[in-house]
């Protein structure tokens, strides 16, 4: 398995096969596209996927999805995209999803409120 992973990295970048998703408007779609490119750490967007008002666009991570630099550039993005007004931007993707479930972790060892 290592060798076909040493294959792989060759040929596609670390994170082409796990992106980051963000949903928007379609009229914020190319402007949230612009801002997106713009982040440390995102590689390449692709066009909008619009259906009715919805806008859907795939971020392209320079790093390892799991990795700490890639929960850092879901939080880029997530500030980058909620600056843009009437955006209504969210940052998705596996990478958004273990961040997430990190800081919930975290704040739930804080609240604790469990007593034996």
């Amino acid at each position: 398995m290592a060798v076909g992973e040493e294959i792989q990295a060759r040929h596609f970048p670390v994170g082409s096969g796990d992106p980051i998703y963000v949903v928007t408007k379609a009229a914020s779609a190319e402007q949230v596209r612009t801002v997106l490119s713009g982040v440390t750490g995102v590689a390449v967007v692709s066009a909008p996927m619009v259906e009715d008002d919805e806008a859907v666009l795939l971020g392209e991570l320079e790093e390892d999805p799991s990795s700490p630099a890639a929960m850092r550039t879901v939080e880029q993005a997530r500030t980058a995209v909620h600056r843009i007004e009437g955006a209504d931007a969210q940052v998705g993707g596996n990478a958004a999803i273990i961040l997430d479930t990190q800081e919930a972790a975290s704040r739930d060892s804080e609240v604790c409120c469990w007593t034996p």
